[in-house]
C-alpha cells in the first residue's frame, strides 16, 4: 500500500485542474490535473509556459495510465492479465510486448531478491513465480502449475508512473511530478527549486513527516501497513509480512521503487540489509520497525549510513 505524502499533494478526491499564474506573463506556469484512475488518486502537475501544450501532454499522459489499467487489472474480467489467467495453464498465450516486459521484469525482481517479490503470491499460498514460462520469441507465457495466476498489484503502478513519464517527456515536458497512489516519478524540478521536495509519512502520525526527499530525475515508492494493517504477503509462507511498518525505496524508475519496496519489506531486518549492499541497481531505502522508529537507512551506491 502506498502512503508517501508529498507537501504540495491536492487532498480533493474529484477531477480537478488547477492553474495557478503567480509568476507573471511567460514565466511557467504550475498545471495540475487530479483524477482517480488504478482504484486511487492519480495527480500529475506540469511546470510549462505553454498551457495548452501541457494540458494536451497530461491529456496523453493520463490517458496511457488508463490504458495500463486496462490491460493490467486482474479484476476486469475482460483484461491481458484476465486472460493470462484463464488461458495460460492449458495453453501458451500470446501477449503484447508491454506485458510480457512487465512478468519479464517482475521474474528478475523475484530472482535478485530471492523470491521475496512474487506476483503469484496470494494469501494462504505461498509464491510460485518459477512455474511461470516465458518465450521471448514468440511473446508467449505458460503456467506449469494449474494453480497459479499472476497479480500486477505489486507492480502495475509503479509502471504506469514511468510511462506516463514517457508521455510527458516525448511531449516536451521537462518538469513534472507524477503520483498513482504514492508511487512517484520527479521529473526535472520544480519552478525555483533544484528537484521535488517529497516527505514520507510518519508511520505512527499520518499527519506528520517522518523524512525529508528531495528527487530530480527519480522515482520512490513506499510499502506499508499502518493504514490497512498487515496485508503485503510473504512468498515464502503465504502470510502477512509483519516485521516492518513501512519501506520506501528511492530508485531511477518508479516500477523498480514499487517492486523493491514490496519484496524489501518482507525480508526482515538481516536480509534487507545483506540486499542493499549487494545489489547492482542504485536505490536509496528507508525502513521503519512497528514502532515506527528508523532501522535502515542506507545506499546500494554510496556512504549512506546503514542503522539498526
Amino acid at each position: 500500500y502506498r502512503c508517501v505524502t508529498l507537501f504540495f499533494m491536492l487532498k480533493a478526491f474529484f477531477i480537478s485542474i488547477l492553474f495557478l499564474s503567480l509568476y507573471g506573463c511567460g514565466q511557467p506556469t504550475l498545471i495540475k490535473e487530479t483524477r482517480i484512475s488504478m482504484d486511487t488518486l492519480v495527480e500529475i502537475s506540469v511546470y510549462s509556459s505553454s498551457n495548452p501544450e501541457a494540458l494536451e501532454a497530461i491529456k496523453l499522459a493520463f490517458k496511457e495510465i488508463e490504458r495500463v489499467e486496462k490491460k493490467f487489472s486482474k479484476f476486469d474480467k475482460g483484461s491481458e492479465v484476465s486472460k493470462v489467467n484463464r488461458l495460460a495453464t492449458s495453453e501458451r498465450v500470446r501477449i503484447s510486448p508491454g506485458l510480457f516486459k512487465v512478468i519479464e521484469d517482475s521474474i528478475h525482481y523475484s530472482e535478485i531478491s530471492g523470491g521475496s517479490f512474487d506476483i503469484t503470491v496470494t494469501s494462504g499460498h505461498k509464491g510460485r513465480y518459477r512455474e511461470i514460462e516465458l518465450d521471448k520469441s514468440r511473446l508467449t507465457v505458460y503456467f506449469l502449475d494449474p494453480g497459479v495466476n499472476i497479480d500486477l498489484g505489486g507492480v502495475a503502478k509503479g509502471y504506469a508512473v514511468d510511462k506516463a513519464k514517457d508521455i510527458l517527456v516525448a511531449n516536451g515536458v521537462t518538469n513534472a511530478l507524477i503520483n498513482i497512489g504514492g508511487n512517484i516519478y520527479a521529473l526535472g524540478s520544480a519552478r525555483g527549486k533544484h528537484g521535488w521536495d517529497i516527505g514520507i509519512r510518519d508511520p505512527k502520525d499520518r499527519t506528520k513527516i517522518i523524512d525529508r526527499l528531495n528527487l530530480e530525475d527519480k522515482a520512490v515508492s513506499t510499502s506499508g501497513t499502518y493504514e490497512r494493517g498487515p496485508h503485503i504477503i510473504d512468498p515464502a509462507t503465504g502470510m502477512p509480512a509483519r516485521s516492518f511498518t513501512s519501506v520506501s525505496v528511492v530508485a531511477g524508475s518508479a516500477e523498480l521503487a514499487d517492486a523493491l519496496s514490496t519484496a524489501i519489506f518482507v525480508m526482515g531486518r538481516v536480509k534487507s540489509m545483506e540486499f542493499v549492499k549487494a545489489l547492482k541497481e542504485d536505490i536509496e531505502v528507508f525502513v521503519f520497525d512497528n514502532s515506527g522508529e528508523a532501522v535502515l537507512t542506507g545506499s546500494s551506491a554510496s556512504s549512506r549510513s546503514y542503522l539498526y
